[in-house]
């Protein structure tokens, strides 16, 4: 789908959650697009401090965005770190709504709202059901397996899973970013740099 995108023209993708998301090194960067990796401040400056011990640097149309979606404002972000509004862009959003509030999460679909129309979107969800542990249609395991990690259980799925909603635990925010591929197998960034 980035693929389309940038054939399509799209010069500018938003990936939010990034975690170690690599599309913005292996796709976008080396077509010359702009890429705004958003995720929380630890899981950016520990992508960024990986990034610079393999490849000296982040690439140059990377801009990595510490944000925390329950607090910060998208807007207000994204328009700081250079990104336009008004053009076309691509919207990553994959494996990140269960973590939010709802606040969170309709602040988020209001701010993709009012993208241009031919902006594109990638976007996965968990179905509250599963969250609650409710209708999981043969999916008890993995809803155990998901509790288990989580350690806060079913009734964390209120959404806010992190650090401060689960009392002695660390929360899924502190690991999410551990989940996903990394770059491999060069010392040059994709882009040249």
């Amino acid at each position: 789908m980035v693929t389309d995108a940038l054939e399509a023209g799209i010069g500018q993708f938003v990936i939010l959650g990034a975690g170690f998301d690599t599309r913005s090194f292996r796709l976008i960067a080396p077509a010359g697009a702009k890429a705004f990796e958003v995720d929380l401040p630890d899981n950016i400056a520990r992508k960024q401090r990986l990034l610079e011990k393999r490849f000296g640097q982040v690439p140059r149309h990377v801009t990595l965005m510490a944000t925390d979606f329950e607090t910060d404002d998208l807007t207000e972000r994204l328009a700081a770190s250079g990104f336009e509004p008004d053009a076309s862009s691509m919207y990553v959003v994959e494996a990140i709504t269960q973590y939010l509030t709802q606040d969170a999460a309709q602040r988020l679909f209001s701010f993709l709202a009012t993208a241009p129309a031919a902006s594109r979107l990638i976007f996965t969800y968990i179905d509250q059901n599963f969250l609650d542990g409710r209708d999981l249609d043969g999916w008890e395991s993995v809803h155990r397996k998901w509790s288990r990690r989580t350690r806060c259980g079913p009734s964390a799925s209120t959404l806010r899973l992190s650090a401060s909603s689960c009392a002695g635990t660390t929360g899924p925010n502190a690991n999410r970013s551990a989940r996903g591929t990394t770059a491999r197998g060069t010392s040059k960034l994709p882009d040249g740099t």
